[in-house]
């Protein structure tokens, strides 16, 4: 299985050591779990945040009710996620994970998250981190995701490497030397082919929040056998 993780560790390692954290969760992805997910768990669910950075998904569907679990690639990102949590007296279960399986037996979780995470990626990547995620869903678990589209914010700052694959590199701002992938909409169906996945997109459009334009597919799919 292809794994970029090796790679991109380092630098998300030093954007968190510098003290990154995001206070507030993604308006889309608050409406998109309280419509697709939440009203699917069971109660005792767990729910996989993969790569939760610095933790608004998690605290968020914490606050709700869910029982987290989170996979990082930054040791840091688990330390302070893992005191957020703490100091809110919420529980959640962080780990660091930079393999390409993961750490999971099959069907464990009620539902997976990977929200603007399937990105740091190429093609063949996306797919393999895909179907291991449905592998540890549970039969009716909800996979929920957001990545970049073509023109959104990280498109523009990246180019190509033409390594067959679709990667591509950050070459500017605090991700610069990230390899990342953004995929097409015939390609983004490949990548989920077989799955049964819904694809739409966001975007935004705000001067005030320093972005004059983002966008990101939105994917989800009900793990089904």
């Amino acid at each position: 299985m292809t794994n970029l993780a090796t790679s991109n560790a380092p630098i998300w390692e030093q954007i968190y050591a510098g003290g990154h954290v995001m206070n507030y969760p993604d308006d889309a992805f608050v409406r998109l779990f309280h419509r697709l997910i939440k009203p699917k768990l069971p109660d005792k669910s767990r729910v996989l945040d993969y790569g939760f950075g610095s933790g608004t998904t998690s605290l968020h569907m914490a606050k709700n009710g869910v029982f987290v679990e989170g996979v990082e690639i930054s040791k840091t990102a688990v330390e302070v996620v893992s005191k957020r949590f703490s100091e809110q007296g919420l529980e959640g279960c962080f780990q660091v994970n930079k393999e390409a399986i993961l750490p999971f037996e099959e069907a464990t979780m009620d539902a997976l998250v990977a929200w603007q995470v399937l990105t740091y990626n190429n093609l063949n990547s996306m797919r393999e981190k895909v179907l291991d995620m449905q592998r540890v869903l549970k039969k009716g678990g909800v996979f929920l995701a957001a990545l970049s589209m073509p023109g959104s914010a990280l498109d523009l700052i990246s180019e190509p490497i033409n390594d067959g694959y679709g990667t591509k590199e950050i070459r500017h701002g605090v991700q610069a030397g990230a390899k990342i992938c953004i995929p097409s909409e015939i390609e983004l169906h490949d990548i989920f082919a077989g799955l049964n996945a819904t694809v739409g997109s966001v975007r935004y459009d705000f001067e005030s929040f320093e972005m004059a334009q983002n966008s990101f597919w939105i994917v989800s799919f009900t793990k089904v056998e």
